[in-house]
């Protein structure tokens, strides 16, 4: 079963180096004695969240600003989907550098915590750079674990191509934008309730049921399959049974039943019912994934 994993994070603070100079020279009976030189080190600089590198970041996000410009300017319905790709492409590895260029403080943004208002706090320093993030529509993300990541709005394509792209082009970026408005996951828990992990699963098995033929047909798949598992399974720290009594949990058997009710016809309902019998046999955990991929195997959307 996949599960989201979110890596540690290491801390280094460099330290200066020093000089020596040597002192004078004194002699006894003639002979010149050297006097032994002592090595002061100066102090270690306090330690203080390091700031975004002001220079490479607004030169990074001018050039998002500026395609943005150059694509609303030329796109049509004759090149939406040329445009499109290419233009996804180009911001992608904009933002790719953009992180790469501000990870000093992507990778230790838990130096911003504040323990009294429990928030993320940034500096003034920091908050000034990060305006220009508003003109090129990108925004730094929190993802667990006291890290974060630079990434382009929900809606970043949907806004720009809704007008003249495919229709499943556009519901696509529809369930993406939706997706990712919310943190799905952290530290190996849930951060969203499971009745909305549900709403995701059906999302994507209406995609994958309406557009059979989609170049989004294998990403969209993929979302679903993921999704499901996670909604069945839960994750690590916010799982739905009792792993060594193998019982399912009251609220989630509630949820389980509610969903099953709404959409009794559905793919993802035939897995779940499948997944909840399970435990009225007092099944192992090894029976009971061997159970799940057979049952996955039976149908178009999970095989």
């Amino acid at each position: 079963m996949k599960r989201i994993l979110v890596s540690a994070i290491s801390l280094s603070v460099g330290i200066a180096l020093f000089s020596c100079k040597d002192d004078d020279k004194k002699t006894t009976d003639g002979l010149e004695t050297p006097t032994e030189t002592t090595a002061v080190l100066p102090k270690a600089p306090k330690k203080a969240p390091r700031e975004i590198q002001v220079s490479k970041t607004e030169k990074l996000t001018a050039e998002i600003v500026s395609e943005i410009s150059t694509v609303k300017a030329k796109v049509n319905k004759e090149n939406s989907v040329a445009v499109y790709k290419t233009f996804r492409q180009t911001i992608e590895d904009i933002v790719g550098q953009l992180n790469d260029a501000n990870a000093n403080i992507l990778d230790e943004y838990y130096q911003f915590y504040d323990q009294k208002t429990a928030r993320i706090v940034l500096s003034d320093a920091v908050k000034t750079k990060v305006k220009s993030f508003t003109k090129a529509n990108v925004e730094i993300w929190e993802i667990g674990e006291g890290m974060a990541e630079i990434r382009t709005v929900p809606n970043f394509y949907l806004d720009i191509f809704k007008n003249d792209l495919p229709e499943d082009y556009v519901d696509y970026l529809k369930l993406e934008a939706f997706d990712n408005t919310t943190l799905y996951a952290a530290d190996a828990a849930f951060v969203i309730s499971l009745k909305e992990v549900s709403d995701r699963v059906i999302n994507w098995e209406n995609f994958l049921t309406k557009y059979p033929d989609s170049k989004f047909y294998p990403e969209a798949k993929e979302a679903y399959k993921d999704y499901l598992t996670n909604y069945l399974y839960g994750l690590d720290n916010t799982g739905n049974f009792d792993y060594e009594t193998m019982v399912l949990y009251p609220e989630s058997k509630k949820e389980f039943e509610e969903f099953m009710a709404k959409y009794p016809n559905s793919t993802a309902v035939k897995m779940t019912k499948t997944f909840t019998d399970a435990f009225d046999k007092k099944i192992t955990l090894d029976e009971l994934n061997l159970l799940i991929r057979t049952e996955e195997s039976k149908y178009p959307l999970t095989k």
